[in-house]
Order: C-alpha cells, then sequence, then structure tokens
C-alpha cells in the first residue's frame, strides 16, 4: 500500500468518525431538549407572597415600610417554613380550600423563598393541573396568614 492511499484513508475514516461524532452529539442535544420540553410543558406553578409586618392586623402598609426584616423576623421566616410543610398545616390547607391533593403531594409540591434582606415570604406550588395549583398556592398563603394570626394574638391566662 502506498504513503499516499494509507494517508487517504486516514483522511476518510477520520471525517467518518468526525461525521458520527457531530451526528450523535445533535442527536443527544435534540434529545435532552425533547426531555427536559415534555417533562416541563404540562408543569404549571402558582405563588402567592405574605409580607410580614409588625402590626398584625394592619390591611394596608404603611408610606414608609420598610421590608427589611430584624434578627426576630429573620428567625421567624426560617421557623415559619418548618410551620407551613407540617402535616397539620397542609391538612388544614386541603380540607379548607377542598385542593384535590394529599398532604405528602401538597408538601412535594410547595416551595418557601424568603428574599434575602426582607420580611417577604412567596409560596409557590407546581404541579399539572393549572386549578390546583392556583387553589393550593393561595389556600397556602391565606392559611399561613391565618395561623400566624393565631399564633401571634395573646393566649388568655
Amino acid at each position: 500500500m502506498s504513503p499516499l492511499r494509507a494517508t487517504r484513508d486516514r483522511v476518510r475514516v477520520s471525517r467518518v468518525v468526525t461525521a458520527l461524532g457531530v451526528i450523535f452529539c445533535l442527536g443527544l442535544i435534540l434529545t435532552m431538549g425533547m426531555l427536559t420540553y415534555s417533562s416541563q410543558r404540562d408543569t404549571v406553578q402558582a405563588t402567592s407572597r405574605v409580607v410580614l409586618t409588625y402590626e398584625r392586623d394592619a390591611l394596608h402598609l404603611p408610606q414608609d415600610f420598610d421590608p427589611a426584616p430584624t434578627m426576630l423576623l429573620t428567625r421567624s421566616i426560617e421557623s415559619y417554613s418548618s410551620l407551613v410543610t407540617s402535616e397539620n398545616f397542609l391538612r388544614r390547607v386541603i380540607d379548607t380550600h377542598h385542593i384535590a391533593m394529599s398532604p405528602s403531594e401538597l408538601r412535594r409540591a410547595v416551595s418557601i423563598t424568603a428574599p434575602p434582606e426582607t420580611t417577604i415570604m412567596d409560596f409557590t406550588v407546581r404541579g399539572d393541573d393549572a386549578r390546583t395549583v392556583e387553589a393550593a398556592a393561595m389556600g397556602v398563603g391565606r392559611e399561613f396568614t391565618a395561623a400566624l394570626a393565631e399564633l401571634e394574638s395573646p393566649a388568655p391566662i
């Protein structure tokens, strides 16, 4: 075999291997994109937002309201997250707002975020059914507000 022919054969093999590699990578990218799209296509989310204030019964925030938290409110936000994911609280949301989910399903569907340096808590619920997700998010927000009022109300001696 001549050196020129061997070089041509190597170039052809190299081109074929490169083309197969490119085709494989494009197929992999396309497959991953389709899987990502199909897994997210049916998922919807809804969020309810609660602003923690010092005035428990305040319906309107004052003009000079500063949502920056104190240390007490920061620690409260952490403990409130535990409250929201508790079995009793989730069952209360489901029963009161007629949510078609079990407590464990709602626990997996809800996420709680608190933007840094604020007294804001966001309750986001993700799922397949838009009506259920919206009702669950609103239910979590409303029941959290009610539970918070109960927790902060003076207890009789």
